[in-house]
This record gives C-alpha cells, structure tokens and sequence, in this order.
C-alpha cells in the first residue's frame, strides 16, 4: 500500500511540475509574465484580425491584442487595445505608425508598429499611435479586376485603330492605284525633257552641249563682273574727288566769301543783288472815271438808253 501511495504521490508531483513547466513556457513564449505598457490604434477596417493577435514592432514579437472596441457610429473607428513589453518602450514613438500585416501571402494577421524618429519623443502609456490602413486580397482583386477591364478596353481601341489603319491603307493603295497612268505620263515627259536637254535641244540643252553658246555665256558673266569692277573703282576715284574738293578747296571759297562780306559790309551775299521796288502809282479820279466810261457794258448799257 506504502508503495502504491508513493507512486501516486510520485506521479501527482511530475504531472504538476510538467504543467507549470509548460505554464512558464508559454507564459515565457507571449510574453505574459513580462511587464508590459499598453497603447491603441485606431483602423477603418480590421482585416479580420482577433483578440490575441500578435503585436510586433519592426517585426519583432512584441506584445499582443488585448481589446478591440467597436465604433459606434458607420463613420466611426475600430480601436485596438496594444499590449507592449516595456524593452520596446524606446522604440515606439509618438511618430510610429501602426498597421495591420499578414504573414506570408495567406498567413495569420498581426499588427506591426514601424520605428518612429529619434527627434519624437517616446509614446507614453495609453496613447493613440497613427494608423495606416492595410489592403485586403479582396480590394486587391477587385482593383485588379477593374485594372483587367481597362486592359480590355484598351486592347478593343488599339483594335479599332488597328483596323481603321488598315481601311486606310486600302484608300491609299486605291488612290495610288488611279494616280499611276497620270504619275507615268509625268515621268514619260521628265524623260523625254532630259532626253531633249541631253540631245541639245532648247536654251538648255545648248547651254550643256553647244560649247560656243557656254563660251559666250562664260564671256558674258566675266565682262559684267569686269564692268561691275570698273563701276566700283569709278565710284572710289569718284568719292576721292570730292573728299579733295572738301578737304583742299572749301577752306579757300570761305575764305573768299569772308573777304568780300568785309569789304562790301554786306552780312548776305544775295543783298547785294536785290533792287528796291519802287511803289506803284495810284491813277487821278478822272483817269479812273474815263476808263469806266470806256469800258463795253457801259458802252452797252448807254446805248439801251431811251
């Protein structure tokens, strides 16, 4: 019986010490014995995240979700409760932002804080960090389907232009088509034009092959060149003439002028050949009443007299 009793006694004893042994662990794994400071944020959609999620900061384990409130109004917020160990105190500021991530592509949701600077101050307890809000595979297959739509659009367009392309290329090939005789004739008659010029006909065609037509047309450009060299050295010697005139001879005509204004005391030569108009005689009353007389209405008008 003795016996029986320690065995018992001896497997009471294992199962508890296994139980806070496991108890330690797990209390160890999340945290829970650890002190903790606990700050919030705040989410227009949660993303199907849990009481009891993680909580990381900067990726690493850090704490866990101890609350989520439910707004009470549509266009209010859902308000996270963070539980955070007091060794990440330091990193979390007031400028980090907290947002909701999955781990892996369809992993378990968690809350990740990203670092904040060094110029902002710590977060103290119970204050509420900057949210960014996270996309869900479904907004992200429905942005995608609506991304595919437009794609789809886009190709029906490039497929129109294509084909309206196509019709006019088709107008192009028909206009090519009917404008072909009339771009043959032309190119018929430039051949025949180069044909003639090659063959002497027309001014040009003498002017490329008749050797005495391009002599005297060479001789004619250089004697007009020479004329016109000529023309220019006129006008030089020209300018020459006149610039002597200036510089040699006008000193001497002022001089000259001077000269015969201080004999002649006259300021103006021009004074010298004016002469004084004399005042016009103003005829008696009885010349003046004998040309009235004789004038032909008076002569007339006498006459009608009875």
């Amino acid at each position: 019986m003795k016996s029986h009793a320690v065995e018992v006694g001896v497997f009471i004893f294992l199962g508890v010490f296994l139980f806070c042994a496991g108890l330690f662990l797990i209390g160890s794994t999340s945290n829970l014995f650890g002190a903790h400071f606990v700050i919030y944020a705040k989410f227009n959609d949660i993303s199907s995240i849990a009481k009891g999620a993680t909580v990381r900061v900067r990726g690493m384990d850090a704490g866990q979700v101890t609350g989520i409130a439910v707004p009470k109004t549509p266009a209010g917020q859902f308000r996270l409760k963070l539980s955070v160990d007091n060794k990440f105190h330091p990193v979390v500021r007031e400028d980090s932002v907290a947002s909701i991530e999955t781990a892996g592509f369809v992993g378990n949701k968690f809350v990740n804080i990203a670092r904040g600077t060094a110029n902002s101050p710590e977060c103290p307890a119970g204050c509420t960090l900057k949210s960014q809000e996270s996309v869900s595979m479904g907004e992200l297959m429905r942005k995608g389907g609506a991304l595919v739509g437009q794609i789809q659009g886009t190709v029906k367009r490039a497929d129109v232009a294509v084909q309206n392309f196509a019709a006019v290329g088709k107008n192009a090939n028909r206009i090519i088509l009917a404008m072909k005789p009339k771009i043959d004739q032309m190119t018929a008659n430039a051949n025949a034009i180069v044909a003639g010029i090659r063959n002497g006909q027309g001014a040009a065609g003498k002017l490329l092959t008749d050797k005495a037509v391009a002599s005297n047309v060479a001789a004619t450009i250089a004697n007009a060149r020479q004329a016109s060299a000529n023309f220019a050295q006129t006008s030089q010697k020209v300018s020459g003439i006149v610039s002597g005139v200036q510089q040699n001879d006008m000193p001497n005509v002022h001089k000259t002028v001077q000269n015969a204004q201080q004999l002649t005391g006259l300021t103006k030569p021009w004074e010298a050949l004016s002469v004084p108009r004399k005042p016009k005689a103003r005829p008696t009353r009885s010349v003046r009443r004998s040309i009235r007389r004789s004038r032909p209405w008076t002569i007339w008008r006498g006459i009608r007299k009875p």
